[in-house]
C-alpha cells in the first residue's frame, strides 16, 4: 500500500504527517490540526496506537478543500466549529459512535451518510441536504467522484420539512450523461415547425 506516515511525538502532541493529535487523560486522541490538502479525507481509527475519538474546534481551518470526509469508528464527538471551515463538503460520513455533536460542528454537508437509528441519522437531518443510510463514502474503493450523490445504493431518509427541496437535485443527473453527442442530437433542419 502507500508509504507509513511519519509519526512524531511532543509531550501529549503527536503530529502524524501534517497533522496534529492532542493525547487525553483516558488514552485517546483528539484530531487538534488537519493539514493535508486533499479533496477526500479517510480519517485513521488510530495514531501512533491511540484511538482517535474526538474533532476539536476549526481543526480543518487548514484544509478547506475538503468535499468527502469519512469519520473513523471511534469517534465520539465533534466539538464546536469541529468541522465549520468546510463550506464545500458534499458527504461526510459519520459512525454510530459518534454520540455528541456540538453547536455549530458543521457549516454545509450536502449529504450525510450513517447507519439507521444512529445519532446522526437523527441529529444531521435539520443541517444536512440529505441523509442517506450507510457506512462508507460513494468516492470510497476507486470509484469516480459524482456529479451528483444520487448515484448511493442506500436509501435516502428523508424528513417531510426538508422534502420539498429534495427534488432540486435530481435535475442535473442527465447533463451528466457524457453518452449525447450534441451533435446528433437533433437535426436543425426542420423550420416548419412553427404552423
Amino acid at each position: 500500500s502507500s508509504e507509513e506516515p511519519s509519526i512524531e511525538v511532543h509531550g501529549k502532541q503527536i503530529k502524524v504527517d501534517n497533522n496534529i493529535y492532542e493525547k487525553n487523560d483516558d488514552g485517546s486522541v483528539t484530531l487538534v490540526e488537519y493539514n493535508s490538502n486533499t479533496s477526500i479525507v479517510l480519517l485513521p481509527s488510530t495514531v501512533g496506537g491511540f484511538p482517535v475519538t474526538a474533532i476539536a474546534s476549526h481543526a480543518f481551518k487548514n484544509s478547506k478543500d475538503v468535499q468527502y470526509l469519512k469519520l473513523s469508528g471511534n469517534i465520539t464527538q465533534l466539538d464546536t466549529f469541529s468541522l465549520y471551515d468546510l463550506t464545500s463538503l458534499k458527504e461526510v460520513v459519520i459512525p454510530a459512535s459518534v454520540t455528541e455533536i456540538k453547536t455549530y460542528a458543521f457549516s454545509h454537508v450536502e449529504t450525510c451518510i450513517t447507519p439507521e437509528g444512529s445519532f446522526a441519522a437523527t441529529h444531521m437531518a435539520r443541517i444536512a441536504g440529505k441523509i442517506v443510510y450507510g457506512d462508507s463514502l460513494s468516492v470510497e474503493n476507486g470509484t469516480r467522484i459524482p456529479v451528483t450523490p444520487n448515484s448511493d445504493p442506500v436509501p435516502s431518509y428523508t424528513q417531510p420539512t426538508t422534502a420539498p427541496t429534495q427534488p432540486a437535485v435530481q435535475p442535473t443527473q442527465p447533463a451528466t450523461q457524457p453518452t449525447q453527442p450534441a451533435e446528433t442530437q437533433q437535426p436543425e433542419t426542420q423550420p416548419t415547425e412553427t404552423q
